[in-house]
């Protein structure tokens, strides 16, 4: 049994190896010889091991085969495309309603890539803007005077706004979200100033409408320009979104900074709401009224 062995290992030697295994997998067998030992020719021979016509062995060792792929399936499905494709006009939405400008610029872009549609981006962002201004007016109109007495800082501010009332009223509501860093507190101003409600209705309106198309046209024009200048632009444009929030993200933090600054330096200027009762009883009665 021991020379029949030998000599079936010595003809297995002789013949080479790609030959024999390309012949073997021809056969539906796995290779015998070359890079299996000796001991496993034995372990054939004997029926102690595997059987010739046994499955062949992977490399791992194991006569699974190879392993499965265990990445979950969540990662692809859940990729940042498909994200911005099913909650992206929600985020815009949400977005819009509490930043503004940053927000619709980035929804701009992705519908310039693709993602999002052009026409769907301006009509949320009116939305969202129109509704939000709205409901600050009426903040504004109802508790214009509370929200003075209790926030005295706040004043000085509002009679900035109430100082563009007397002249230009309405191209004021039409253009005061276009303004920096006075789209939160003009319409609570114009409220407390007593503009009449069809007034702000009319040109708050108007002006969200121009808002609307104007501000997603600049992320817009954003992608083309990138587009003619760099060919291959799907390979950046993550990097592009991420550095257009750092950056909105630093103006932000460097305009809250100075407002903060201002704050604590006007803070011993600043009148008291004692002070703030004996000079006027109802701080609306002083505000300019146009109806």
């Amino acid at each position: 049994m021991l020379s029949g062995a030998v000599r079936f290992r010595k003809r297995c030697v002789s013949v080479p190896s790609r030959h024999r295994e390309r012949s073997l997998e021809e056969e539906g067998v796995g290779p015998i010889c070359g890079r299996r030992g000796p001991g496993s020719v034995f372990r054939d021979i004997l029926g102690t091991g595997l059987s010739v016509t046994g499955p062949r062995r992977q490399r791992t060792g194991t006569l699974r085969g190879p392993r499965p792929n265990r990445t979950l399936h969540w990662n692809h499905r859940m990729h940042w495309e498909e994200l911005v494709k099913e909650y992206g006009y929600l985020i815009l939405l949400i977005g819009t309603l509490l930043e503004g400008e940053t927000i619709v610029i980035l929804a701009g872009f992705l519908a310039r890539r693709g993602y999002l549609d052009f026409a769907s981006v301006a009509l949320i962002a009116f939305i969202g803007t129109f509704f939000a201004d709205q409901t600050l007016f009426q903040i504004g109109r109802r508790y214009g005077g509370r929200i003075l007495r209790r926030w005295p800082r706040l004043r000085r501010a509002v009679k900035r706004v109430w100082g563009l009332l007397g002249r230009f009223q309405n191209l004021y509501i039409f253009g005061s979200r276009f303004l920096y860093g006075f789209r939160t507190i003009s319409p609570l101003a114009l409220g407390s100033a007593g503009v009449a409600p069809r007034r702000f209705l009319t040109f708050n309106g108007l002006g969200a409408m121009v808002w609307a198309i104007c501000i997603p046209a600049i992320g817009y024009s954003l992608g083309m320009a990138l587009e003619s200048v760099m060919a291959e632009v799907h390979r950046y444009e993550l990097m592009v979104l991420a550095g257009m929030l750092a950056v909105s993200g630093v103006i932000l933090l460097i305009h809250w900074l100075r407002l903060r600054s201002k704050a604590e330096a006007n803070h011993s200027e600043c009148p008291t709401v004692a002070e703030l009762s004996a000079q006027d009883a109802t701080p609306l009665e002083e505000n300019p009224r146009r109806t």
